[in-house]
């Protein structure tokens, strides 16, 4: 009996069904299960996990990198304080204990580089030595391993999509009504006119590309898949090349390689952690050629009023 209360508060704060609790940087929620399992598992260390100081697994976590790096103690002393200090010491950072053991196991296989704070690194490529680990608990080493997988989670694109998934989740964008549309549609429609007749460019024409397929436009293209391939290739190849030459990139430089390999050649087999690259890419690829398709479309059918218009002109003169 004297136990009832207890449950009953357990009961009160267990999540909802179909729900787990999550650490977010604005306080904890109740994420859905449907919504976690298509997260990239780089949030997933982060979200499902409290912060390392906070753990109760500093001995756990210590452990495991010390079977990880297997370092010499001088007798049990020397292992203990060692020990405390690199707990003491990773209990600074805002990493919970499978991002540390995250950590460890990426500088292990050459994946982290020395991070140097005074540059701003716009891709996971970034210039620098990769981390030397040796078989000890060095806090050297461990400062660099920690900050520099801080650095691997900030120019993450995975991170950064699993961040907009649940962005969406808690603020969910609000339908527009049949009028709103309607507005936004023609205002687009217009600025899309004006560009043309600016001669200046229009990143919003893929918009109108459904609407005037089904119109009748595009149908050498629409109906031809063979074309409609070599164009979005030749349109993917044309985004590596910018992407190579700009500082701002969306794709790191082992990935540009790869998928340069592969516009280049059709049996190029992308190995399969570029595969989220090329979908990206693809993406983007489709979207410029609709975009194109659609600019280039009403461009043509502007110019053929206003000759039909300087044409009744001329006959009434």
């Amino acid at each position: 009996m004297d136990n009832l209360p207890q449950t009953q508060q357990a009961t009160d704060l267990a999540p909802p069904p179909g729900t787990t609790p999550v650490r977010l940087t604005a306080g904890p929620i109740n994420l859905p299960l449907k919504i976690l399992s298509t997260l990239p598992e780089i949030l997933k260390l982060e979200i499902e996990n409290p912060l390392f100081k906070d753990s109760g697994k500093q001995i756990d976590t210590l452990n495991k990198i010390v079977r990880m790096l297997a370092p010499r103690f001088d007798g049990d002393a020397d292992k203990k304080a060692a020990g405390l200090e690199w707990i003491s010491f990773c209990q600074g950072f805002r990493l919970t204990a499978p991002e540390i053991i995250e950590a460890y196991t990426m500088a292990l296989k050459k994946e982290l580089k020395i991070f140097d704070e005074n540059k701003a690194y716009k891709s996971s490529e970034y210039e620098g030595e990769f981390i030397k680990v040796y078989p000890n608990l060095s806090l050297i080493t461990a400062g660099e391993i920690l900050k520099a997988y801080i650095e691997h989670k900030r120019i993450d694109k995975q991170l950064e999509r699993g961040k907009n998934m649940i962005e969406k989740f808690l603020n969910p964008p609000i339908p527009e009504t049949k009028e709103q549309r309607k507005e936004r549609h023609l205002k687009l429609w217009e600025q899309l006119k004006y560009s043309i007749l600016e001669n200046k460019k229009c990143t919003h024409a893929f918009l109108f590309y459904e609407a005037l397929v089904k119109k009748g436009a595009f149908k050498n293209f629409v109906g031809n898949e063979a074309a409609q391939t070599v164009v979005i290739k030749q349109k993917m190849h044309r985004i590596l090349v910018i992407e190579s030459e700009n500082k701002k990139t969306i794709f790191n430089r082992n990935e540009i390689f790869h998928l340069k390999l592969l516009c280049k050649s059709k049996d190029y087999v992308l190995p399969d952690v570029i595969d989220f690259a090329l979908n990206r890419l693809k993406g983007m690829a489709i979207v410029e050629v609709k975009n194109d398709l659609v600019y280039n479309h009403v461009k043509k059918q502007i110019k053929k009023i206003n000759d039909e218009s300087e044409n009744r002109q001329s006959e009434k003169s």
